[in-house]
């Protein structure tokens, strides 16, 4: 039997891309060839190395010697649902006589992948054949868990279990989209102690996990407020948030963007969630409010119109200003909303309209005092 022994001759090569670092040398058997890569990467990523020039030897071994590998398994293919929040793959490795060392597992999201340049890539991970420290570092443990990523490893059995969820998935459901046809495809191989290799990111012998993502698209987006009116009073501009709703509720794509057509009238800022947003007046005027879905450009708008008054109890369904609140019940057609800025307001309040709304013009800041009739207003 004849084996190959490439191996590096100038350790200048590889310090090609700082802060990269020899940190192992990794032997590699296949096709009987016997290999010894210099292993350069960042402290998360062991399997990331780069080709190195070489010399190459051919050794006479007696027939019967036999290199022993570990053997992985993985889980095979899984169907993502719409709905889904995580998903779990299993990695079961066997070694014969080695104790095992790392699992590494990259994927068609990775840097090394063909995505473009200005996309953020999904990282690779590592993880340890260590029950009581499955991912080596507390770094390496605070990037898995940003991401959304938790996982075991159990000694008796010699298997991981990972779970993805979060960021992660977040971020894989929307690079499959755009890039992958709705496929994500991981890569795992594993490594003993001795740094022999179940196989090779480079040549296709790892094992293939697919997750088929199904896809749930955007049907309609809709608005609660169609038509609102916000006033300016001595200095004080009203605001609302509008929120949007989905169908069907399991889209897989729920991003959105909001517009105005007019800022000097009234500007939009979007809150955490994503399908709600703060409207606030600039200046008198009229702006269209738009919500705009990513997928499909399905649109929904609710039409502004900003008065300035010089009186502080509003009828917002008319567009009038009052003194009092009297005067505003007074004049309200049933259904109407009377909203009432910040002050102190003294008086009975008789009220014979049907389905009247009375609020202060920021919810939840109005009091009502029985004993002296005061309505206060924050």
């Amino acid at each position: 039997m004849k084996i190959c022994l490439q191996y590096m001759i100038d350790m200048k090569l590889i310090r090609k891309k700082a802060p990269f670092k020899v940190k192992t040398v990794v032997k590699y058997w296949r096709d009987a060839k016997f290999t010894v890569y210099a292993n350069i990467s960042e402290s998360q990523h062991p399997d990331s190395w780069i080709p190195l020039a070489y010399d190459t030897y051919e050794l006479e071994l007696a027939d019967n010697v036999e290199i022993k590998l570990p053997e992985l398994t993985a889980t095979d293919s899984i169907e993502l649902a719409s709905d889904e929040d995580s998903f779990t793959v299993t990695f079961a490795a066997h070694h014969p006589y080695e104790e095992l060392d790392y699992l590494v597992i990259d994927h068609n999201l990775s840097e090394f992948s063909d995505l473009p340049e200005d996309v953020e890539p999904l990282p690779s991970f590592v993880l340890y054949a260590d029950e009581d420290n499955v991912w080596g570092t507390d770094e390496a443990k605070y990037i898995a868990e940003e991401y959304g990523l938790s996982a075991t490893y159990d000694a008796e059995n010699t298997s991981w279990t990972v779970t993805v969820g979060g960021k992660a998935l977040e971020q894989i459901r929307d690079l499959a989209s755009k890039y992958r046809d709705n496929v994500f495809e991981i890569y795992s191989i594993v490594s003993d102690v001795k740094g022999f290799q179940s196989g090779f990111m480079h040549d296709g012998s790892y094992e293939m996990t697919k997750v088929k993502i199904t896809v749930e698209n955007i049907k309609t987006i809709s608005l609660d407020k169609n038509e609102v009116i916000l006033a300016i009073y001595d200095e004080v501009y009203q605001e609302i948030t509008l929120t949007a709703t989905i169908e069907p509720e399991n889209a897989t794509n729920k991003k959105v963007t909001w517009s105005s057509s007019n800022e000097s009238v009234a500007t939009v800022t979007q809150l955490d969630d994503g399908l709600r947003a703060t409207v606030k007046a600039v200046g008198e005027g009229i702006a269209v409010i738009t919500v705009t879905t990513e997928d499909g450009a399905k649109t929904a708008e609710c039409n502004v119109t900003v008065i300035k008054v010089n009186e502080p109890v509003i009828n917002k369904s008319q567009g009038k200003s009052y003194s009092t609140i009297q005067d505003a019940i007074d004049d309200a057609a049933a259904g109407d909303t009377i909203e009432v800025m910040a002050g102190i307001y003294r008086g009975n309040l008789e009220i014979d309209v049907e389905g009247l709304t009375l609020k202060a013009s920021k919810p939840g800041t109005a009091t009502i005092a029985p004993e002296d009739q005061l309505l206060k207003v924050k």
